[in-house]
């Protein structure tokens, strides 16, 4: 199929067959072997093919003597057909083996400047398409559009061909100084309405953009390796590389050159603090950013002064709950952004201001400002902030407990768009924010689906604290479908998480979360417990979500407890726990186990109807009056399990109606 692809009239007959197959001996059978031999056809003939390959093959068997007979083929047949390009020619596809992943035409005209094979009056583009016919350079479909690549051997040959020439060096040279051109653009497009595209054509030249940052650090050029990934750092946020990102701050701030007080420090300095922001590692992203910001003070840099104040302002507010500093780092920055322009600095200050005033209990100014904030990013066409402004709209809605279909659409559209961005930091976010939804009104499924798709992303790219929360939720739902043992391993699991992410609000919902299992299984004095450690960890601290419908459920559960155990106990039992730390909050946790009995329950007065706790527990509020809605509530489970329960009572008792069921538990002294 090949040759015939380069020469139409080429046929396999029987003429042709047994040199053919010769030349697929020789070449052991290997494809991409093959495929270049193939692709001669339109200038030699079978035999002339076997006869020059059979001269190669003999000049190069003492050369890799060494090397595994196949791997020996293989180069032959690469350095055969390497040997026909013209001395330009190899020139320019030699190149090209620079490139890690693949190419786009303008990379490779870019490197390629200054190559004898240009200098003939060819362009890039005849170049390469005489390279891909030739099977040296194959087409590929990339995410940003039509590119080129080798196959590594074939690149390793290259390599080689330059290296042997001392001509390597310049052809990096080359290549990093296209990828640093590149990345000043790209910093620009991040923030545009062309940013989709941009990520897009950054995923495409990962490869290439480690490549360039570890010759630059090679060649003793850290700077601009730093300038270089400074100015991709959004991409790294947006898709969560947050394992890479650690590895290339850790190796670059451990250089002797790094401890000195310059841009280079401060850029790599900002870099760490804004992964670990992202992280929830409060302690080291202050220290970083700080420091960061006051060498770009020093250095008069505004635009990096800005985005270090935004960075400060929601590590203040948002994982240390520090009002105060973040009012101060916001003013700023809000001053300074609107001085600069920088329309994606002006709208994330907004948004962050946001955070601050909601702390204040302000809700219908937090609104206009997230409202101000969508306008800057619509104005911008910047769809990150776009999707941002919207999720944090979406969220006031809920937290707020106003009509759950407004709340879900705003969410559900930054969803949208979070999704065509790739943005996995964000999306476990919005996930978890559905899935709320989704849990409030009934559907359980629905919500389990929302959690399990976050935390899949989170796992993925190793962010411990939204995994944490997904677990958390889980662990809610479990407890909401009655599946008691499934909800303590979640749970276990979230607050293990959480140790290595100490978020405080974060582990008093999770203690919360025990409390209800507790109680949904009889332990009334761990409940008790669990809510004054939550409360010990919250000591302070104003949470940042409100969730109405969340602090209507604690409410619920404080007083059930309280009701059962009286207020002495219900006082005591609370004390115990009031001066938990995370690490306390997780060793009692540890030591939970679930009470599956209940003390304070009666025994069943007729053992032969079959009914199970559970079932009896619903029987007497059905008898009491209560609805399953109302049932739901008390018991601290869904409205679906309790449909399923009454169900099951009924098809237990033979009875075909609740008013039959509620006459039976009457007169069997049940209710």
């Amino acid at each position: 199929h090949r040759a015939r692809a380069v020469q139409s009239s080429f046929v396999l007959d029987a003429g042709n067959r047994r040199t053919v197959a010769e030349i697929c001996a020789r070449l052991d059978g290997l494809p991409l072997a093959i495929e270049l031999a193939a692709a001669r056809v339109n200038v030699f003939s079978p035999t002339e093919i076997l006869a020059r390959l059979t001269d190669r093959l003999s000049l190069l068997t003492g050369h890799l003597r060494d090397a595994p007979p196949r791997l020996r083929s293989l180069r032959d047949a690469i350095g055969w057909s390497f040997d026909l390009l013209s001395p330009e020619e190899r020139e320019f596809h030699a190149r090209l083996s620079v490139f890690v992943g693949g190419f786009s035409l303008d990379a490779a005209e870019f490197v390629a400047v200054g190559s004898p094979g240009l200098a003939d009056g060819r362009d890039t583009s005849d170049m390469v398409a005489m390279l891909t016919d030739q099977s040296l350079v194959e087409r590929a479909d990339g995410a940003s559009g039509t590119r080129f690549r080798m196959l590594e051997t074939i690149r390793e040959f290259g390599l080689t061909y330059l290296a042997e020439r001392d001509e390597l060096g310049a052809a990096r040279d080359a290549h990093a100084a296209f990828y640093g051109q590149l990345m000043v653009q790209a910093e620009v497009g991040l923030k545009g309405p062309d940013q989709v595209r941009w990520l897009r054509r950054l995923d495409d030249e990962h490869g290439n953009l480690r490549e360039a940052m570890a010759w630059l650090t090679a060649q003793n050029r850290v700077p601009e390796a730093i300038e270089l990934f400074s100015n991709i750092t959004h991409f790294m946020h947006v898709r969560a590389h947050f394992t890479e990102w650690r590895l290339l701050l850790e190796g670059w701030l451990a250089l002797p050159e790094l401890r000195e007080r310059t841009r280079t420090r401060a850029l790599a300095l900002f870099a760490d603090g804004l992964r670990t922001a992202n992280l929830g590692e409060s302690a080291s992203a202050i220290e970083s950013v700080e420091e960061a910001l006051d060498l770009f003070r020093q250095l008069g840099d505004r635009k990096m002064v800005t985005f270090s104040l935004n960075v400060l302002t929601y590590t203040y507010v948002i994982l240390v709950n520090d009002t105060e500093r973040a009012r101060l780092a916001s003013d700023e920055c809000l001053a300074m952004a609107r001085h600069t322009g920088d329309a994606r600095d002006e709208a994330l200050a907004w948004l962050n201001r946001s955070s601050i005033l909601w702390q204040e209990d302000d809700p219908q100014v937090v609104r206009e400002v997230l409202k101000e904030s969508l306008a800057v990013a619509r104005k911008a066409g910047d769809a990150w902030m776009i999707g941002m402004a919207l999720g944090s709209l979406g969220r006031l809605a809920l937290d707020l407990g106003e009509d759950l279909g407004a709340a879900g659409m705003l969410l559900h559209e930054s969803l949208v768009i979070e999704k065509e961005l790739g943005d996995r930091r964000n999306l476990p976010v919005m996930l978890a924010d559905l899935a709320l939804i989704a849990r409030i009104q009934g559907d359980l499924d629905g919500a389990e689906s929302h959690i399990r798709l976050g935390m899949s992303i989170a796992q993925a790219t190793g962010q411990a604290w939204f995994e944490a929360v997904a677990h958390l939720d889980l662990g809610i739902v479990a407890r909401l479908q009655d599946e008691l043992e499934r909800s303590l391993r979640e749970l276990r699991q979230a607050i293990s998480l959480l140790q290595q992410v100490p978020y405080p609000p974060d582990v008093a919902e999770c203690l919360r979360a025990f409390a209800a299992l507790a109680l949904a299984s009889g332990d009334v004095l761990a409940a008790a417990r669990f809510l004054g450690g939550a409360d010990a960890l919250l000591r302070g601290i104003q949470p940042l979500s409100h969730f109405t419908r969340l602090i209507d459920e604690h409410g619920r559960i404080l007083d059930s407890v309280h009701a059962v155990l009286g207020q002495e106990t219900f006082d005591r039992a609370r004390a115990e726990a009031g001066g938990w730390s995370v690490d306390d909050a997780v060793a009692a946790v540890m030591a939970f186990e679930l009470d599956t009995g209940n003390d304070d329950q009666p025994e069943p007065i007729a053992p032969a109807h079959g009914l199970s706790p559970r079932e009896l527990d619903v029987l007497r509020l059905m008898a009491n009056g209560l609805s399953n809605q109302q049932i739901a509530d008390e018991l601290f489970v869904s409205r679906r399990t309790v449909t399923s329960h009454v169900t099951s009572i009924l098809g237990k008792l033979g009875l075909s109606s609740r008013t039959a069921a509620v006459s039976y538990a009457i007169r069997g002294g049940i209710a």
